[in-house]
């Protein structure tokens, strides 16, 4: 007795020739002349039977389309068996197994092309075949899958009674029947989003996150996180987003609203002259505060002059006196006997309190003109290490005079503070119309400045101003420094982009050229159709791009949601034009 499996063997028939050729199937309901042989079939035979049929028919057109072969006999078995094939297509499992074989002969060019363009690196290859899998909704897309579809029914086998021309025109017309309505909802989209506010903001967000290209998302986080560098200094878009395609839509948008424009520079100088102004306080502050130390250091000095240097020090220090007026500079006692003398005063022995006050004095002198003087570097040193010596040696005979000195310094630092604050705004506030020049401004914010205005060589930023108003003065430095650049990244296109948002939009979701506008007639007819949705549009722009935040939000919401693209393009792609054209190619030939 024979084993179960071999016993199913040899009762398995037709399928077990179907495990070793998938169209064995079909061959053997073709060789049975019974027309309800499907009565005794389940849908999974049908369908592989059905598959069958698919594989056959391409077979057989190929070799009709190449002559190969007993033409006559070929064009027999074809007739014949359209008939007998009919009771196997009038079922659900031999459609399907059908269109199933088809579907995959749709899939085969385009999937070959994808995998070797892959494989060698030739994207242009991987482009094509997704171009043929899939063919996009457009008039090209439609002209591709109707070609696919054309060639799928015309490499079909055709029987006496019917043309291969017929054969090719309804899977034409099924491969471009999908593009076709996607350029025709396109159309349809196109031509209603710019008659309400909701649809307008579309268009807008769409046109900015094309201006802002590949940049787009880093567009959006950089205006989302906008910051207020300079209170009262509102950016705008183009200021923040670092996009150079936002910033020639703004430059263009502006020209619809220049008044609105023009009040937000205004606004912005305001609020960094008015920043700087904190820093410098006015003339007349100033003044007080020069008055004020003179009148509580000023009788400190006094005092330590009229008392002199304490006796018991003033033994001690004699070396050290006498060490300072070997060293003494050139020139520096003849400076402070002028000082002296300029001041009412006879300077008296170089080694008293007075004297060296006056010494002190013409080393400062000195020191502070160092630049116009031409003094170099080594000799400064020289001074400043020389007047530090000079310094201890006084405080040590006068204590008094220490006390003075410290007193003086210390209301000498908000002095110094507004003396920078004052020649930074002499220098890049534009005296006849009070704006402030970035360029200027740029310039003059360094070390330089703190010791021009103060009149020490040694002086530096960090070291005369407190670490708020270094960071009031840096952060009026980067709000100039952004509308700068959104200035100059603005002079790229975008007007014209602005001017047409309406029609550019009908033709950018109907997939047709955008090139259209400039033919005869269709700008013309454009803006007889869409002038107030346009200026309603650049309007809304205008306002859009003044807040860096609304900006953000409507470009945001014009992207398409990453995942619903991903499902709608496997959707597309399961009913690619090409494949339906193919799977409607079985259909031509019943």
């Amino acid at each position: 007795m024979a084993a179960p499996w071999e016993q199913y063997k040899s009762e398995a028939g037709p399928w077990q020739s179907y495990t070793a050729d998938p169209n064995a199937k079909y061959k053997a309901l073709e060789k049975t002349p019974k027309s309800d042989v499907t009565e005794e079939m389940n849908i999974l035979e049908t369908g592989a039977a059905g598959l069958g049929k698919a594989f056959v028919d391409t077979g057989r057109g190929v070799k009709q389309l190449l002559g190969i072969g007993d033409q006559e006999e070929l064009q027999r078995t074809i007739d014949d068996e359209k008939q007998l094939s009919k009771p196997l297509m009038d079922t659900a499992g031999g459609v399907v197994g059908n269109i199933g074989g088809h579907v995959g002969m749709a899939v085969a060019p385009g999937g070959a092309l994808i995998r070797a363009g892959n494989l060698l690196k030739a994207p242009g290859a991987a482009a094509l075949g997704k171009s043929l899998l899939a063919p996009q909704m457009t008039l090209g897309g439609a002209a591709i899958g109707g070609g696919m579809g054309a060639l799928q029914g015309g490499i079909q086998s055709v029987a006496s009674d019917e043309t291969r021309t017929g054969n090719m025109m309804l899977p034409a017309i099924g491969g471009a029947a999908l593009p076709l309505l996607g350029v025709g909802g396109g159309l349809l989209k196109g031509a209603v989003e710019p008659l309400y506010s909701g649809g307008r903001d579309r268009i807008i967000g769409r046109a900015l996150n094309t201006a802002a290209g590949a940049n787009a998302p880093q567009a959006i986080q950089n205006m989302r996180g906008a910051q207020v560098l300079v209170p009262g200094s509102q950016p705008t878009a183009a200021e923040v987003a670092g996009s150079g395609g936002i910033a020639a839509m703004q430059r263009a948008a502006s020209a619809v609203d220049p008044e609105a424009y023009a009040t937000r520079a205004a606004q912005q100088n305001e609020a960094r002259v008015s920043a700087l102004q904190g820093v410098s306080g006015t003339p007349a502050q100033r003044t007080a505060a020069e008055a004020s130390r003179e009148s509580t250091a000023g009788p400190l000095y006094r005092q330590a002059i009229q008392d002199g240097a304490d006796p018991v020090m003033s033994k001690v220090l004699q070396p050290q006196i006498k060490n300072l007026l070997q060293r003494m500079p050139s020139g520096v006692m003849e400076k402070a006997q002028e000082l002296a003398r300029l001041n009412g005063e006879v300077m008296g022995k170089s080694g008293s309190v007075q004297g060296l006050h006056y010494v002190k004095l013409a080393v400062d002198d000195l020191l502070s003109s160092a630049k116009q003087t031409g003094i170099g570097a080594q000799t400064q040193r020289g001074l400043v290490q020389f007047k530090k010596d000079l310094l201890s040696v006084v405080d040590d005979l006068s204590p008094t005079y220490g006390k003075a000195r410290g007193t003086y310094e210390a209301m000498s630092k908000p002095v110094n503070q507004m003396a920078v604050g004052q020649e930074l705004a002499e220098r890049s506030i534009n005296p006849l119309t009070g704006i402030m020049q970035p360029a200027s401004y740029g310039r003059a914010l360094g070390d330089d400045l703190a010791q021009s205005a103060t009149g020490f060589n040694k002086a530096t930023l960090a070291n005369t101003m407190e670490p708020q108003q270094l960071g009031v003065l840096g952060n009026i430095k980067s709000d100039l420094a952004r509308s700068v650049a959104a200035r100059d990244l603005g002079r790229g296109a975008g007007s014209d982009t602005v001017q047409k948002l309406s029609m550019t939009n009908l033709m950018q979701q109907s997939g047709l050229p955008v090139g259209i506008l400039n033919a005869p007639g269709v700008g013309r007819l454009g803006n007889w159709a869409y002038a107030q949705t346009d200026e309603l549009m650049k309007s809304r722009l205008a306002e859009a791009l003044l807040d860096p935040r609304q900006t953000a939000q409507i470009m945001q919401a014009a992207q398409r949601n990453p995942q619903l693209a991903r499902a709608i393009e496997e959707i597309r792609r399961v009913m690619a034009p090409g494949i339906l054209g193919g799977a409607l190619s079985s259909n031509a030939q019943q």
